[in-house]
């Protein structure tokens, strides 16, 4: 069994553990969370406020045989209600737009690893390949990734990220596993304090993807849209498209719906491996063996969409 399947295999199983409760872990990778950060001018006496963005995912894709969960950003809307030093509100409930295809995120649910692959290299990821992102199971005297020590101090980054306690506290409405870690406050002059990494939900002091000494995190919630105060649906954007497949199960054939057009459809087993492709709405998948399989919907745009389904 590949690693590729392993993968799929606990992801699937974790779906439905989840409804059960069998599951202790709380799993970082899924949609339905928002984690909101706030962008600073980067004056060091007098930090004001400039903007407010939101991280999420939605939707699935599959990336060299990996199966992720894409990552976007999004703008908050709001006023710049002071003349100095400068402030920005975001309205209330949230509204937002341009969202923005970031990267990709999948989760080793078995060994409590969130990976990440970013969408394009910047100046502040850590990496332009797959890498990790957070290990929920660090034990106490470990250190936090060169990464991550490098983003919170990169003068003396060997001082810091190490994890000094583990402890179980109620966050954000459930129990959660926080661990503690020395950190540094690098606005003005700058100094250290405890900052935590709390499962399911990452860092409570600083935006990890893309880091930037005047980013900082401002919030998470974990709900409906409706449940975490937004206005909008964050997930309408340029390329928004409404897919359906059906039927799923399906014995012989299947029909794809798209208000895009669709330039060509692939599917795949799940340990990734590409058995057919048409350029047609309807596909016959009779000759398929009766499991669960990926389908990979190319529009005339440019966006791909990956679906499920299963063949009886």
């Amino acid at each position: 069994m590949t690693a590729f399947r392993t993968h799929i295999n606990l992801w699937l199983l974790w779906g439905i553990c989840y409804k059960i409760t069998c599951q202790s872990y709380i799993p970082y990778v899924q949609e339905g969370k928002f984690w909101l950060y706030n962008t600073h001018s980067g004056a060091d006496a007098n930090p004001s406020s400039i903007g407010v963005f939101v991280h999420f995912f939605k939707g699935d894709t599959i990336i060299d045989q990996r199966l992720y969960k894409k990552l976007y950003q999004a703008s908050l809307m709001g006023t710049h209600n002071c003349q100095f030093p400068t402030c920005f509100t975001p309205n209330i409930p949230y509204e937002t737009e341009s969202p923005v295809e970031i990267g990709y995120g999948r989760e080793d649910i078995h060994n409590k690893k969130v990976y990440y692959l970013p969408k394009d290299a910047t100046s502040e990821s850590c990496s332009n390949v797959e890498y990790e992102l957070y290990d929920f199971e660090i034990p106490v005297g470990d250190s936090l990734s060169d990464c991550h020590r490098r983003n919170i101090h990169p003068s003396d980054f060997q001082s810091i990220g190490k994890i000094d306690s583990i402890n179980t506290e109620f966050v954000y409405g459930r129990e959660r596993t926080v661990h503690y870690f020395t950190g540094v406050y690098n606005i003005g002059l700058p100094y250290t304090f405890p900052m935590r990494l709390i499962e399911g939900v990452g860092f409570d002091y600083y935006e990890p993807i893309n880091y930037t000494q005047n980013t900082f995190y401002a919030s998470f919630c974990e709900g409906s849209l409706e449940q975490c105060n937004f206005l909008n649906s964050v997930y309408n954007n340029k390329f928004s498209s409404n897919i359906s497949i059906f039927p799923s199960p399906s014995n012989d054939i299947i029909r794809i719906e798209s208000d895009h057009i669709i330039e060509k459809v692939e599917i795949f087993d799940l340990n990734g491996k590409s058995l057919m492709t048409s350029n047609q709405n309807e596909v016959v998948i009779s000759n398929l063996s009766a499991d669960i399989y990926f389908v990979n919907i190319y529009l005339n745009h440019g966006q791909v969409i990956t679906k499920k389904i299963i063949k009886h």
